[in-house]
Formats: structure tokens, sequence, C-alpha cells
């Protein structure tokens, strides 16, 4: 396992709690769902990381992935991005 569950989850309710402040909307926030094997985290419903495909930067130096928490801000920025570019449809 090249994560932790404990970092995972305090890393999600860290992004929770900075979402509430700016939103006031606590529909709005990044899940984390789990079968027992594979970890899926989620934000708006949209897949950013998964146990069983961790795309996070794997750093040689210190043979360790890229901190958890840096990189599920970078992928809620990118949602936000994505959907903030659909003025209409």
């Amino acid at each position: 396992m090249s994560y932790s569950i404990k970092e995972t989850v305090d890393a999600i309710d860290n992004i929770n709690g900075d979402l509430f402040e700016k939103t006031d909307n606590e529909s709005i926030i990044v899940e984390l769902k789990t079968t027992g094997c594979v970890t899926i985290i989620e934000f708006c419903g949209i897949s950013i990381w998964s146990s069983e495909d961790d795309d996070r930067q794997y750093i040689d130096q210190i043979d360790e992935y890229e901190p958890i928490e840096p990189f599920l801000r970078k992928k809620v920025n990118e949602v936000i991005e994505t959907i903030t570019k659909i003025k209409s449809i």
C-alpha cells in the first residue's frame, strides 16, 4: 500500500473544511469510497484518485509518492477549472 488511510482521511477533512469555508455548502465535498480492496476519492462525483491507479508523482530520491493532500488539492482545482469553463449547455 503506497498511501496511508489516516493521512488520506485527514487530507480530505482539511480540503472539505476549506471548501465549506469558501462555499458554505455542505454538498460540495471530496468523498472517499472503498470496496475494502480498492479506495477511490471523488470530487463532485468525478474520480480524482484511485488506489489501483495512483497517478501521484513518484519521488525517487525519497522512495515515496508525493504527499496526498497537495495532490488532491491540485485535482480538485482541475475539476473546478473544467466546470467553470462550461458557461451553458
